[in-house]
């Protein structure tokens, strides 16, 4: 997904049991990934 998009995703109240569900694979291009909750969760999710 883009960046836009997951930080989108991760406004979402449910973001933390999705992303303890499933591995996201962001893409590297365009805006970073700043949001809080993204960044708690680096683990989870890798650019590609």
């Amino acid at each position: 997904m883009t960046a836009t998009t997951a930080e989108l995703l991760a406004g979402y109240e449910s973001f933390e049991t999705w992303i303890k569900k499933i591995r996201w694979f962001i893409s590297a291009e365009g805006s970073p990934v700043t949001h809080p909750r993204l960044q708690a969760y680096a683990d989870r999710w890798d650019p590609v």
